[in-house]
């Protein structure tokens, strides 16, 4: 089995931000567009009692899509908004601290590309 580069850094990172997560909490895992796999260490996620969550629109596309159409054009005119705010993986302190403050405003968002 070949390694990523950054194999060893990427488990870092998980591992780190799992701290930032409450007992018990919920991390969601969205897209895989830095590729399909995912290396994590098991313990790391048990001890810190998170669940990892896989969000997966494509098995809802029935369900889903009859809204989609219906709110497309308000989102593409602009009339429908989505607040969210978006993060590099180096400003996760300040991301995490909006959210603990209660500051930010719609979803978070942290780009890990």
């Amino acid at each position: 089995m070949r390694r990523d580069p950054g194999h060893r850094q990427k488990v870092a990172i998980w591992r780190d931000a799992l701290g930032l997560v409450r007992p018990r909490g919920r991390a969601a895992l969205v897209g895989y567009t830095a590729g399909r796999e995912l290396t994590l260490d098991l313990a790391d996620f048990f001890l810190a009692d998170v669940s990892l969550l896989p969000v997966n629109m494509i098995s809802r596309g029935k369900e889903v899509a009859a809204e989609v159409v219906r709110l497309l054009p308000d989102l593409t005119s602009g009339e429908l908004t989505l607040p969210y705010e978006r993060y590099r993986i180096d400003q996760l302190e300040d991301a995490v601290a909006r959210l603990r403050t209660g500051e930010a405003i719609g979803k978070v968002v942290l780009d890990l590309g």
